[in-house]
């Protein structure tokens, strides 16, 4: 199992006329999905877990952070096998060489900065 590291990689989703509608960060990638915190989103605290473009995933699904559970909503409703369920826990510990942080302290760190004040 290959886990790769990003470093803080931001970027937006934008409209044809260039409005922003959603900030993004990628966290990092495990197992060919990708980790995502985006920002102006749910009052629910949550990371993306997606296969594909982020602005149209072929695969995705959203975790909560305050709980380990799903949070399934409108096209967001995968769910992690056995083996990826595995590599995220790994990848979650794993600690981040250019934040001297794990990757779950970077996920709730770029969700409370991405969310309106």
């Amino acid at each position: 199992m290959v886990i790769m590291i990003f470093p803080d990689n931001r970027g937006e989703i934008t409209r044809d006329d260039g409005l922003i509608l959603v900030e993004r960060t990628q966290i990092g990638i495990f197992c060919r999905l990708s980790i995502y915190v985006f920002g102006f989103e749910s009052p629910v605290p949550h990371f993306h877990i997606l296969k594909g473009d982020p602005k149209q995933p072929a695969w995705e699904t959203c975790i909560k952070i305050k709980q380990a559970e799903y949070y399934h909503h409108s096209g967001k409703e995968g769910v992690l096998n056995k083996k990826q369920k595995k590599a995220l826990v790994t990848f979650l510990k794993k600690m981040r060489g250019d934040l001297n942080v794990d990757n779950w302290k970077c996920i709730v760190s770029v969700w409370g900065d991405e969310q309106p004040k």
